[in-house]
This record gives C-alpha cells, sequence and structure tokens, in this order.
C-alpha cells in the first residue's frame, strides 16, 4: 500500500505536467525508514527492457535518505542522501548525465532522431498518457457494461429474448386492434357519407323507428370490429363509442411499441457494451476472468507507468538544471526560502520519496530570514504533499507532532495492538499542556485509567496509531 501510494502520487503528478510531489516517509528510528528505502529499491528497480531501471548514471535508489547529522558519514555509503544529490548539481554531472539520458531515451525511442531533452520528455508523458488512457477505458467499458446488465435484468428478467418476444407479440396484437377499430371507423363514416342528404339534412325530424332503422344500417355498416354496440340506438353514440375505442386503442399501441423500442435499445446497449468491453480487455489478454484482467494490468500497464514517469522527472531534472545552471551549482550552502523550496523541488524529481526520523525531518524543512539585523529560522509548513509514517503504534504523538505541522496530508500506518512506545513527557506536564492548549478546563486534574485518559488527547501511553484512529 505504501509503495502504491507513492508511485500513484509519482505518477499523478507527471501526467499533470507541474511540480513533483513532496512525499516523505518517516518513522521513529533509522531501521524504519531504511527498510523504506530497501522496499524501494526492490519493488521499483524491477523490470527488464529499454525503460527498465534509471537513465542517469549514478543514480540506483528511489529514496532519498536524511539522515541526522552525526549519521550522514555512515548513511552516505549505503544510501543516497542529500549529499549525494548536491554532487548532482555540478556542471561535469550536468553533462554526463545529459548524455547518458539522451542516449537511453534514444534506445526507447528510436524512431525519434536528433529529438532533445524536452522533446523525449513530451514522448514519455505521451506514453504514459496512452497506457492510462487504456486503464480508463477498460474501467469506464467495464462500469457500462455492468450498468447495462444490471438494467437488462431489472427491466427485461432474467430472460431478455423471451421478454423482447412477449412484447413483440404485444404490439402486434394492439396493431391489429387498431387496424380493426380504424375500419370500423372508415365503414361509419362511408356509410354516413353515403345517406340520402335529405336524411342527412333533416334526420331531427324523423321518427323514433327511422331513427333506430338508421343506428341498425350503422351498426351493420361495421359488423363484429366493435363491441358493445348493441344497445346502443343513436348514432351520435356509435360514433362516440367508435372513436373512443379506436383511440384508446392507438394509446395501447403507442404504449406497446414504445415497451418494445425499450427492450430491443436495452439488448443493443448489453451488445454494444459487452463488444466494446471486451475489446479494450484486449489490451490486457481479453480474459473473461475480471482478477486475471486485473492481475495482467498490474503488471502490464500500472507498472510500466512507474519506469516511464521515473525517466519523465530525471528529464524535468535535467531541464531544471540547464535553466539555471550556474545559479544552482552556487546555491548548495544557501538556506533561504528562495533557494531551499526549488532545492527541494528539484530533488523530488530524482526520488519519488524522501525518508527520515521523526527526530531529524523538521530540520530538513527548514529555512532562514534575515530579520532585525540577524537570521531566524521558519518551517516550510504544508510543503509536504504527503506524509507517509510507517509503524505508527510505535511512534510518540509529542514527537511526529511538528512534522505533521509541515504536511498537508498524512498516510498513518500500524498497528494500535503493538507495545506502546515509552514517553518521555511526565504525566503533570501532559496534563499542564493539555490545560494550556485548552483541551482541558479550570483546576480539573484528571485521573489516568490505565492506557485511557477519559479519550482526551494525551501522549503519555498512546501511539500515534491510536490518535490518527
Amino acid at each position: 500500500m505504501l509503495l502504491s501510494a507513492v508511485a500513484g502520487l509519482w505518477v499523478k503528478a507527471a501526467l499533470e505536467g507541474g511540480d513533483p510531489p513532496v512525499i516523505v516517509a518517516a518513522s521513529s528510528n533509522n531501521q524504519a525508514v531504511t527498510n523504506i528505502i530497501d522496499a524501494f529499491g526492490k519493488d521499483f528497480a524491477a523490470g527488464d527492457g529499454v525503460f527498465a531501471g534509471r537513465w542517469l548514471p549514478g543514480i540506483k535508489s528511489f529514496g532519498m535518505f536524511l539522515p541526522s547529522h552525526s549519521r550522514r558519514m555512515e548513511a552516505a555509503q549505503r544510501y543516497q542522501t542529500e549529499a549525494f544529490q548536491a554532487e548532482c548539481e555540478s556542471v561535469s554531472y550536468v553533462e554526463r548525465a545529459r548524455a547518458a539520458w539522451l542516449d537511453a531515451a534514444g534506445k526507447a525511442f528510436p524512431e525519434a532522431k536528433d529529438e532533445d531533452v524536452a522533446g523525449f520528455v513530451g514522448r514519455l508523458r505521451d506514453r504514459m498518457t496512452a497506457e492510462v488512457d487504456k486503464l480508463r477505458l477498460i474501467d469506464k467499458t467495464l462500469d457500462r457494461r455492468r450498468t447495462c446488465a444490471e438494467t437488462l435484468l431489472s427491466e427485461l428478467g432474467e430472460d431478455p429474448e423471451e421478454e423482447e418476444t412477449r412484447r413483440a407479440e404485444a404490439v402486434d396484437a394492439s396493431q391489429e386492434a387498431a387496424d380493426r377499430l380504424a375500419a370500423a371507423r372508415e365503414a361509419l363514416d362511408h356509410y354516413l357519407a353515403s345517406e340520402s342528404w335529405v336524411v342527412g339534412v333533416f334526420g331531427f325530424l324523423s321518427s323514433v323507428k327511422r331513427k333506430r332503422k338508421r343506428a341498425l344500417r350503422a351498426k351493420l355498416a361495421i359488423g363484429d370490429r366493435v363491441g358493445g354496440l348493441r344497445d346502443i340506438t343513436r348514432i351520435q353514440d356509435i360514433e362516440a363509442r367508435v372513436s373512443d375505442a379506436l383511440r384508446q386503442e392507438q394509446k395501447t399501441l403507442a404504449s406497446a411499441k414504445q415497451q418494445l423500442a425499450r427492450a430491443v435499445a436495452l439488448t443493443q446497449q448489453a451488445a454494444a457494451s459487452e463488444l466494446a468491453w471486451r475489446k479494450a480487455a484486449e489490451a490486457f489478454g481479453s480474459s473473461d476472468d475480471l482478477e486475471v484482467l486485473e492481475r495482467q494490468a498490474d503488471l502490464g500497464s500500472r507498472f510500466d507507468l512507474f519506469p516511464l514517469a521515473t525517466h519523465y522527472w530525471e528529464g524535468r531534472w535535467l531541464m531544471a538544471m540547464e535553466a539555471d545552471l550556474n545559479a544552482i551549482t552556487t546555491s548548495h550552502e544557501k538556506t533561504g526560502r528562495k533557494a531551499v523550496e526549488p532545492r527541494w523541488q528539484r530533488r523530488m524529481m530524482l526520488t519519488p520519496c524522501a525518508v527520515a526520523t521523526f527526530a531529524s525531518l523538521p530540520g530538513k524543512l527548514s529555512c532562514s530570514r534575515f530579520q532585525g539585523g540577524k537570521f531566524a529560522t521558519d518551517s516550510l509548513y504544508n510543503f509536504i504533499d504527503l506524509l507517509i509514517v510507517d509503524e505508527a503504534g510505535q511512534v510518540l504523538p509529542e514527537v511526529a507532532g511538528v512534522s505533521f505541522a509541515l504536511a498537508k496530508r498524512a498516510l498513518v500506518i500500524g498497528d494500535t495492538q503493538q507495545i506502546e512506545p515509552i514517553s518521555a513527557v511526565p504525566g503533570p506536564v501532559d496534563i499542564g499542556n493539555l490545560k494550556d492548549s485548552e483541551l482541558i478546563a479550570g483546576e480539573e486534574v484528571p485521573v489516568y485509567r490505565g492506557p485511557h485518559l477519559d479519550d482526551e488527547i494525551k501522549t503519555i501511553h498512546d501511539g500515534l496509531m491510536r490518535r490518527a484512529k
């Protein structure tokens, strides 16, 4: 999960084309943080082909270790530290790195001739976009396939073909009834038109007997096309009965046609969604098993995205160095914010993650400013895009708290069942801090009950994982 979180942000930022994410993994001791670097090297360095590994000479790791001042010499022998990054920010290394990177990029994109760093960076981003589009397409088509299947089952039942046939038969039956009623209406109109004009004009003067004969002739003209005419004796009532029956049947026919069209459309949509999904799945082996497709995506496009992003950021680093090489090579000792923040941004182009202990991290994210005739120290608050805390059950909240102020968000990983860390803060001091922070009121003196203090925020007896939970 930790590696996936790092890789996801690393790739996402590359696709967006902005600055690299500042990701820092931290824990309570050096062993925990060096384990993180070792995991990066084991999982991210795998692969073969032209995109495998690193394209910049001398860079082997995917993590930058930020050791304490006292351990910097020892750490530099095994890990790539800030000192190594500073060595890379030199004219000689940049020239050598540019040549090596362009050579590797040329092998990866043999169709590109005389391309410069920016051109290859664009090609790498285009390749990433193509891989992401494949993943998005299979997700989109799978969702569409699932939605169509659910709608088909909901509206047409378990046998859609049978339901479609039933609806087609209903349309045929309704069409036949509507045709019969239309013929009745036509026959009635023909009879009425063929009557003597005298009867038509002066019919209101006719006797009851004549009216009944007219009604009988009208019924004979209609025949058995319309039911319910037996007891009707007035022509206008017969006309109304025929018209109402025809109008109602036409409504029934329209509804039946609509239901049939809906069934046909749902069937066609389901078939089209199935075809689209299978076509998208071809990029991952065309298996019908979603677990197999997911595994193929992990081993294929998702895995390929990380080395592509790595080389993209390497190219971006070269571009950043070449844009202001003289100023960069002379600013290693500068500690002002204008020098520190760009330095971090550049170095995060060479590594997806920096690792440090909570004891040393705040000092690594500090800068200086000149105020009142002397230099003051500032912290880079909210500068870290993602702070990853490993083995959080063993981290004391009062130790990690400062580092959390430096981050925009955090991913906290650990076990609340671990043995609680030992705090150096006495209980009375803890209570005093709670009062100063107005987390408890007045002269109240809470009593510790085992590992809990009535759910109040405290440091002793609690690891960071419990606080995160």
